[in-house]
């Protein structure tokens, strides 16, 4: 149970490392899609759909050519 707890912990705040740099590439590129394309899937797999959704379609306007798939499988 307790190897269970710990790749829990470390998956957590990996993706809570990656919700941090894509937020800081945000801010200092916000036109770029990339970042909120990583930062949509990130929010994606922390069941956060609305942040989720909200980050998928930025990078969708912004040109991101992956975005609109994931968009059509989870933001209705």
């Amino acid at each position: 149970m307790k190897i269970a707890l710990d790749f829990a912990q470390r998956k957590a705040e990996k993706l809570n490392q990656g919700l941090n740099s894509a937020t800081i590439a945000i801010k200092l590129n916000p036109s770029h899609h990339e970042g909120y394309y990583i930062r949509g899937l990130i929010f994606l797999s922390k069941d956060d759909l609305f942040k989720a959704c909200i980050d998928l379609r930025r990078a969708d306007r912004l040109g991101n050519e992956n975005a609109a798939r994931h968009i059509d499988d989870n933001c209705k």
